[in-house]
C-alpha cells in the first residue's frame, strides 16, 4: 500500500507541488498514460503537472501509474488458453475444444495448445473516464479520522489503511469518538502491538474480547469462533488490568464460550489484583448461571408482563430497537403504546439502528414466510431461513415510519446546512452500505445490492467477465437464469460455449504459476441472451482444487463492456467497469449478478457454498446455492436507499431543487457524493 494508492482510492486525487517550469509535453505524456487506464486528470491537475519540476513529475508518474494499474487489474498478464478469443472459440469444433481440454488436464496443465496470436484490429471503445483531482496534505490526513469515525464496520482494506497511517504519519488527527466498537477495538489491537495504553478506549468486557480476538487473528465482529493464541505475560497483564476495570457478568455471558478460552489463555489466576475477573472466571468455569438483562426481558415476555418488558427495554433503547418488531406483534398493550414508549427513547438510539428499522418496515405490510439473513463475520453469505412472522398493521407502520423520520430529521438538522440539493433518482436503487467488514478490496466498492448501469454506453453490447490468479486451480463460470431465477444454462470448464445463447468461455486453465499466473474470460452478447429468454447472469469464481482465495498469491475478478469484442486487446483497462481482489477465506464467491432486462449490474460480493461431488466443485453441483444467492440479492427490499437517506438530510438542512445545474450539493451515481464514497457516507451521513 502506498500514499498514492490511498489518496486515489478514497479521494480520487493526488498531492502535487506546483513550480514555475514548463514541461507541457511531459505532462501530456503522463496524461496519455493515465487515460490509457480509464482515468483522466482534472484540468487543475493537468495545469499543475505542466509547471512541475521534472523530478517531481517523474515521482508522480512512478506513484500514480502502478496504483491505477492495480485498481483496474492492468498489473497482470492476461493470456487465455485461446489467444484469439472470442472468435477462435466460436469457430472451433466442440471436438477440438474437448481434445484440447483433455490434453491439458492429462498433463496437469503442462500442455496447452500452441496457437499464434493473430493481430487484432483497433477500434474506438466509448469510455467513461474517472477524473483524478488535486488534494491537499490536510485532506489526505483527514482520511484517518473519517475511517475511524465510521458508524458501520470497515473493510480489511480500510483497516490496512488505518495501520498505514499509524506506521507512516506523525501527529495523527483522531476523531472525537470512535462510534463503531469493532473499529475502536481494531485500533486498540494496533495500540497493543505498539505498546500504547488501551485503557482509555476500553468501555466493556466485550471490547477487551475483541482486542484479544484481533491479536489472535480472529474475526473481530465475533461472528465466528477464534483460536486464541498464547499471549506474552506483559500482554496478559495489560489485558487483565483493563478487564478488571470494565468487567460485568452480563458481558461475559453474552460470549460465554469464547470467554472460557480467553480466561484460559490469560491465566487470570496469576494476577491477584484482578479479584472481579477471577471471581467471574471461576463462575464461568464452574458453569454457574449468570442473570442478565435479556433474561429478565424474556421472563417478562413469557409471563405476558408486557408493561414490565417495555419498562425494562426503555432503560436500554438499543435493545428496545432490536426487539421493537417483536413487541409490536406480541404485546397486548396496543401498538400505539409501544410506539410511543419507543419514540420517547429513540433519541438515544444510534442513527444506523433507526435506519435499519425504517428499512425493515418496507416489507412489514405482509406476512414473512422466509427471510434472507446476512450473518456477521469475515465471510459474507446469504442464508435463507423459513419463518412465520405476522404482518404489522397499516396504522402501526404509518405511525412508526413518521415517528422515525421525524426523529432522524431532527438530529440531521443540527448538522451543517447543505444549501440547494439535487438528488439523482437512480440512487433509489442503491441501498445504504452496511456490513463492509467482509467486502472484497476494490477501488469501485459500493453497498451490496447496489444497481449500476452495466456499461457507459448501450452500444457496448458484449459483457466480458474475467479472472486472473496466481496459485492453484480457480475457475470462472457464468450461470444463465430466467426471470424466476431458475438456472437455464451454465458456462464453465465442461461447457465452454453455448451457441444458442451466444456465450463463450476462453478455456479452462488448471495451473497458474508465478509470476504470470493464469487468465479466463467469458463473453456474453447481452441483447441476444435477453432475446432468448435469459434475464439474469450470475458471475461465479470458484476454487476447483486448492486452498481458499485468501491463501492464493493473487486473485482478481471483474468485468468489461465492449462494442467490438474481436478488436483491441482482449483485456483493455479502459473498458473495465469493476475489478475486485478476491481474498475471502472461502472457495466460492459471486462478485456480481447482471439484470439484462434492466441493463444493470447488481453488486453482490457474497460467498456461496462449495459443495463437491465426483465431478468437482463447480456451478452444476452448487446450482441451488447459486440460485439462492441470486434471488436473495435481487429481491432484497428491506434497506433504506441512498436516495431516501440523502432526502432526509436535504429536508433537515437544505432545499431540494429539480435540476443538477441549480444545486450547490449533488448526490448522484458519478458526480458529487456517489455510492462509491463509502467513507463519506458512513462517517458523515449515518451518524
Amino acid at each position: 500500500m502506498t500514499k498514492a494508492q490511498i489518496a486515489l482510492k478514497y479521494l480520487n486525487g493526488i498531492i502535487v507541488s506546483p513550480s514555475n517550469q514548463n514541461y507541457e509535453d511531459a505532462a501530456l505524456s503522463v496524461t496519455a498514460q493515465i487515460m490509457a487506464l480509464g482515468f483522466i486528470p482534472s484540468q487543475k491537475l493537468i495545469d499543475t503537472m505542466k509547471t512541475m519540476e521534472i523530478e517531481d513529475l517523474t515521482d508522480l508518474y512512478v506513484g500514480i501509474i502502478p496504483a491505477l494499474r492495480k485498481f483496474t487489474g492492468a498489473d497482470a498478464d492476461y493470456v487465455p488458453m485461446y489467444p484469439n478469443f472470442p472468435k477462435q472459440v466460436m469457430e472451433a469444433s466442440k471436438t477440438k475444444l474437448f481434445l484440447n481440454a483433455i490434453g491439458h488436464y492429462w498433463t496437469l496443465g503442462q500442455w496447452k495448445p500452441d496457437y499464434d496470436k493473430i493481430p487484432r484490429e483497433c477500434a474506438f471503445e466509448y469510455t467513461r473516464f474517472k477524473e483524478i483531482g488535486v488534494i491537499s496534505e490536510q485532506e489526505f490526513n483527514e482520511i484517518f479520522p473519517k475511517l475511524l469515525g465510521s458508524f458501520d464496520s470497515i473493510s480489511e482494506g480500510d483497516k490496512e489503511t488505518i495501520k498505514w497511517f499509524l506506521d507512516n504519519v506523525e501527529d495523527l488527527i483522531y476523531p472525537n469518538e470512535i462510534p463503531f466498537k469493532e473499529n475502536m477495538c481494531y485500533l486498540a489491537g494496533l495500540f497493543m502491538e505498539k505498546h500504547i495504553d488501551i485503557a482509555p478506549l476500553m468501555k466493556t468486557a466485550t471490547d477487551v474480547l475483541r482486542v484479544a480476538t484481533h491479536m489472535s487473528g480472529g474475526d473481530i465482529s465475533l461472528g465466528q469462533n477464534t483460536k486464541f493464541k498464547s499471549f506474552s505475560r506483559p500482554t496478559r497483564r495489560s489485558l487483565v488490568s483493563v478487564l478488571e476495570n470494565v468487567i460485568r457478568e452480563e458481558d461475559i455471558e453474552r460470549h460465554r464460550n469464547k470467554w472460557v478460552r480467553v480466561f484460559h489463555q490469560l491465566h487470570v489466576g496469576e494476577f491477584s489484583y484482578a479479584s472481579k475477573v477471577n471471581a467471574i472466571a471461576r463462575k464461568v468455569r464452574e458453569n454457574k448461571p449468570i442473570h442478565t438483562f435479556n433474561g429478565k426481558v424474556e421472563m417478562a415476555m413469557e409471563t405476558k408482563d408486557y408493561r414490565g418488558a417495555v419498562a425494562l427495554l426503555s432503560k436500554r433503547p438499543g435493545e428496545f430497537a432490536r426487539r421493537l418488531d417483536e413487541m409490536l406483534r406480541k404485546s397486548n398493550l396496543g401498538s400505539g403504546s409501544v410506539i410511543d414508549s419507543f419514540l420517547e427513547v429513540a433519541p438515544k438510539v444510534p442513527t444506523k439502528v433507526l435506519l435499519q428499522i425504517l428499512g425493515n418496515l418496507k416489507v412489514r405490510n405482509e406476512a414473512i414466510s422466509q427471510k434472507i439473513i446476512f450473518p456477521k463475520g469475515k465471510i459474507q453469505k446469504a442464508i435463507k431461513i423459513e419463518t412465520d412472522i405476522a404482518p404489522l398493521g397499516r396504522n402501526t407502520l404509518y405511525r412508526l415510519k413518521n415517528g422515525l423520520k421525524d426523529e432522524l430529521i431532527e438530529r440531521f438538522s443540527k448538522l451543517e446546512p447543505l444549501g440547494d440539493v439535487w438528488l439523482d433518482p437512480l440512487l433509489k436503487h442503491c441501498p445504504i452500505p452496511s456490513q463492509m467488514r467482509s467486502v472484497s478490496e476494490s477501488k469501485f466498492t459500493v453497498g451490496r445490492g447496489t444497481r449500476l448501469p452495466i456499461g457507459p454506453n448501450l452500444s457496448q453490447n458484449t459483457l466480458r467477465l474475467f479472472i486472473h490468479w496466481i496459485g492453484i486451480d480457480i475457475d470462472l463460470s457464468a450461470t444463465l437464469h430466467n426471470d424466476k431465477f431458475e438456472t437455464v444454462e451454465s458456462i464453465y470448464y465442461r461447457n465452454l460455449r453455448s451457441d444458442k445463447y451466444n456465450v463463450y468461455h476462453s478455456g479452462d486453465l488448471v495451473q497458474a504459476p508465478a509470476p504470470h499466473g493464469a487468465t479466463e474470460f467469458i463473453d456474453i452478447t447481452m441483447d441476444q441472451v435477453l432475446a432468448a429468454g435469459i434475464r439474469y447472469i450470475s458471475m461465479d469464481v470458484r476454487v476447483y482444487n486448492g486452498p481458499n482465495f485468501v491463501q492464493h498469491e493473487q486473485c482478481y475478478a471483474g468485468w468489461m463492456t465492449r462494442e467490438f469484442p474481436q478488436s483491441n486487446e482482449i483485456f483493455d483497462p479502459k473498458t473495465v467497469q469493476s475489478k475486485v481482489d478476491v481474498i475471502s477465506d472461502s472457495q466460492a464467491c459471486t462478485p456480481v449478478v447482471f439484470d439484462l432486462l434492466e441493463r444493470e449490474a447488481v453488486w453482490t460480493d457474497l460467498s456461496s457454498s462449495d459443495r463437491r461431488t465426483y465431478y468437482g466443485n463447480n456451478v452444476r453441483s452448487n446450482q441451488a446455492s447459486i440460485e439462492n444467492v441470486l434471488e436473495s440479492i435481487v429481491t432484497s427490499a428491506n434497506k433504506v436507499s441512498l436516495y431516501e437517506l440523502f432526502e432526509l438530510h436535504a429536508q433537515a438542512r437544505g432545499t431540494i431543487v429539480e435540476t443538477q445545474e441549480e444545486a450547490e450539493k449533488v448526490y448522484s451515481l458519478y458526480e458529487g457524493t456517489t455510492p462509491f464514497n463509502i467513507m463519506e457516507i458512513n462517517s458523515e451521513y449515518i451518524g
